[in-house]
C-alpha cells in the first residue's frame, strides 16, 4: 500500500553494521532486565515451592495476580505518557521532558495510592468475596506485595527516559542485577529464618535500593533537577500523613463489610485528590482544573434545563 500510495516509499534491504550493533545491544540489554524481572517473581515462585509445597506457593500466585492487575491498571496511564515524553527528548525540549516526567510520576503515584490504600486495608474483605477459600499467608503475601508496588512505581516512567536516552547497558546491568539477587537471597533468608514471609522482606529492600539508583541514573543520564524530586518526595509524604490516619480512622469506626470498603476507597480518593490540588499542582493546571469543571457543569446544567 505504503509504495504504491507513496512514490517517495520504496523497499531496499541494507547492511549497516553500526545500525546493526547498536539495534543488537539496545535488544540485548532490554531482553536481559526482562529476564531480570522474570526470574525475581518466578525464581521466588519456584523456591517456595520447594521449601513449603504447594499451599504456600497457592498463596504466592493469588498475591502476584493482584500485582499484574494494579500494575496493569497503573500502566495503561503510563502508556500514554511514554510518546510524548520520548519525542520531547528526541526533539531537545528539556522543560517539556521535565514536566511530562515529573507530571507522570506524580500521577502514577496518584491513581496507585487510591487503588493501594483501600485495599491494604480491607485485604481480608477482598480476598473473602474473591475466593471462597482464603490459603494461609495470602493477605501477609498481598499486602507485602502492594507496598512493593507502591516503591517500584515510579520505575515505569524513568525506565521510558532511560530507554529514550538510548544508553541503557548500565542502567539495565546494575538494576538487572539487584532484581537477580532476589532469587539467591530468598534462598538464603528461606534456610535462615523458615519463614515463607521472608522473600517478602528481601523483595522491599532490593525495590528501594534499585528506585534509589534509577533516580541516581535519571540525575546522570538527563541532569533532572533535584528540586523537582525533592519536590515529588514532598507530596508523597503529605499525601500519605494527611491519607493514611484518615482512612485508618474510618477503618477502626465502621463495622466491618462491603459498604466500609467503598466508604474507605471514596474517602481515599476524595482526600488523596484534595491534596494533589493543594499541594502537587501549579497555578496553570489549577486553571485548567478549573476551566474543565467549569465547562463541565455549564453543559451538565444544559442539558438538566433542555429536559425541562
Amino acid at each position: 500500500y505504503c509504495t504504491k500510495k507513496y512514490p517517495e516509499c520504496e523497499f531496499k534491504f541494507i547492511w549497516d553494521k553500526n545500525i546493526l550493533k547498536n539495534l543488537t545491544a539496545f535488544s540485548g540489554w532490554s531482553l536481559f532486565g526482562s529476564v531480570a524481572y522474570i526470574a525475581k517473581g518466578q525464581g521466588v515462585n519456584v523456591i517456595l515451592n520447594i521449601f513449603f509445597g504447594a499451599l504456600v506457593n497457592a498463596a504466592w500466585g493469588i498475591s502476584q495476580q493482584v500485582n499484574a492487575a494494579v500494575v496493569t491498571f497503573v500502566q495503561n496511564f503510563v502508556t500514554a505518557i511514554n510518546p510524548p515524553l520520548i519525542k520531547a527528548y528526541a526533539q531537545g525540549n528539556r522543560e517539556r521532558m521535565f514536566s511530562l516526567l515529573f507530571n507522570g510520576m506524580k500521577y502514577t503515584f496518584f491513581l496507585a495510592f487510591t487503588l493501594v490504600v483501600p485495599l491494604l486495608f480491607e485485604t481480608d474483605l477482598v480476598l473473602s468475596l474473591w475466593l471462597k477459600n482464603v490459603p494461609e499467608h495470602t493477605v501477609a503475601f498481598v499486602r507485602y506485595t502492594l507496598v512493593v508496588i507502591m516503591i517500584e512505581l515510579f520505575s515505569h516512567v524513568i525506565g521510558t527516559t532511560v530507554q529514550a536516552t538510548g544508553s541503557i547497558k548500565w542502567y539495565q546491568i546494575i538494576v538487572g542485577g539487584i532484581l537477580f539477587l532476589n532469587l539467591p537471597l530468598s534462598y538464603i533468608v528461606i534456610r535462615w529464618t523458615d519463614s515463607p514471609l521472608s522473600p517478602m522482606y528481601v523483595a522491599m529492600a532490593l525495590s528501594i535500593a534499585s528506585m534509589i539508583f534509577r533516580f541516581w541514573n535519571l540525575y546522570r543520564l538527563i541532569h533532572y533537577p533535584l528540586t523537582r524530586l525533592f519536590s515529588l518526595f514532598r507530596l508523597v509524604l503529605i499525601l500519605m500523613v494527611c491519607t493514611l490516619p484518615a482512612v485508618y480512622a474510618l477503618q477502626y469506626g465502621l463495622s466491618e463489610g462491603i459498604g466500609r470498603f467503598f466508604v474507605l476507597l471514596l474517602s481515599n480518593l476524595l482526600l488523596s485528590g484534595g491534596v494533589l490540588f493543594l499541594f502537587g499542582t501549579s497555578k496553570e493546571e489549577h486553571l485548567k482544573m478549573r476551566t474543565y469543571a467549569s465547562n463541565f457543569i455549564q453543559n451538565y446544567v444544559k442539558r438538566f434545563t433542555r429536559k425541562f
